[in-house]
């Protein structure tokens, strides 16, 4: 706060090299801050309170998308979404696996290329993948498929592990926890409803 404080009142008349090193220290406290925020929001996955409701699935992603309609305008994106299936979610916890989803759509997407993604589901009878619809199934698979940069397959085990960076934070913005809080959020409603 104080530094912005001082940027906001003086950064005029501070030398070059003083205004990049208050950059750079802005930069590092909004990322200490989103650090601690995503933290925050993972410990809160241990919380026993869960309350599952029936939902619509398009629903969330309608909101999400609203939330990112600034960035995807900007970015050019398109943002496919076909009909999905209702399900019993815990509905902050699913808002957030949809948030971290679409934002890492725009955020690791291909240099002079718009990101595109599509997100399809459909029920299934088990906890398997590539499953036949099962309009009946106890189970919804949701998948998200974008043209982003990807990541090389040997690392494919360590996707979803707290802080694993993957790319350069240079390159990359963010905390690396989003794919470890989704990762939580799934297996909590994993062990608990069919998502």
């Amino acid at each position: 706060m104080f530094a912005k404080l001082i940027k906001d009142r003086s950064e005029e008349l501070l030398p070059e090299n003083t205004r990049q090193c208050l950059e750079k220290l802005l930069h590092a406290s909004n990322r200490m801050k989103l650090l601690i925020t995503d933290i925050l929001n993972y410990s809160r996955l241990l919380a026993y309170n869960i309350v599952f409701v029936r939902t619509a699935l398009n629903d969330f992603i309608s909101e999400t998308l609203e939330d990112f309609d600034y960035t995807i305008r900007e970015r050019l994106a398109i943002i496919e979404v076909g009909l999905l299936p209702k399900v019993d979610i815990i509905s902050g916890h699913i808002r957030q696996v949809f948030q971290n989803l679409v934002s890492n759509v725009l955020k690791f997407s291909k240099p002079g290329i718009p990101p595109k993604s599509t997100i399809t589901g459909h029920r299934v009878a088990d906890k398997l993948f590539d499953l036949s619809g099962d309009e009946f199934g106890d189970y919804a698979e949701i998948r998200v498929r974008d043209n982003g940069i990807g990541f090389d397959k040997q690392f494919s085990a360590n996707l979803f592990n707290l802080f694993q960076r993957l790319h350069s934070k240079d390159k990359f913005e963010g905390t690396v926890i989003d794919l470890a809080i989704t990762k939580k959020i799934i297996d909590k409603q994993w062990t608990h409803t069919g998502i």
